[in-house]
């Protein structure tokens, strides 16, 4: 989310497909983690981590969109990237909401049900997108059906 900042820290507000490429260079993406493909083969991977930290920063009001696909840094953003300014992590930000003191507003979570989730499992998905977990609980299930069926056919 950093690089993110950085790029938008300047002022300008930027379409998306401009300031992609722009926060792989603030994070010196390799050629080849640039062409990284998500398990799904639907998005590039890069480009996909950068949609979920735009839709986060822009929810706890780090990030403005001024009119859709466009974003710039808010002073809050610039606050944010001043205080840390190698790197954040979501759970500091949402520490950051919940102080009075912050700009830095509270994550808002959509009006979705919840499902309960194994606590186990949720340290290992807390640097993944919601795609990449989605997709991690497909080939979970995919595992667990493969291992019935074996001891069934056994």
């Amino acid at each position: 989310m950093i690089p993110t900042l950085h790029v938008l820290s300047d002022g300008v507000v930027r379409h998306w497909r401009e300031f992609q490429p722009l926060v792989a260079d603030q994070a010196a993406l390799t050629d080849e983690q640039r062409q990284e493909m998500l398990p799904s083969g639907n998005q590039i991977k890069y480009e996909n981590r950068i949609g979920w930290g735009v839709s986060f920063l822009t929810n706890v009001g780090a990030l403005t969109r001024p009119k859709r696909g466009h974003y710039g840094t808010t002073d809050a953003g610039r606050q944010l990237l001043s205080r840390f300014p190698n790197g954040v992590k979501e759970s500091d930000i949402r520490m950051l909401g919940k102080d009075p003191q912050s700009p830095i507003r509270i994550y808002q979570k959509s009006e979705r049900s919840t499902i309960t989730v194994d606590p186990i499992a949720v340290s290992d998905t807390e640097t993944m997108t919601p795609t990449e977990q989605v997709q991690s609980g497909v080939e979970r299930i995919h595992e667990e059906v493969a291992v019935e069926l074996l001891e069934r056919l056994q």
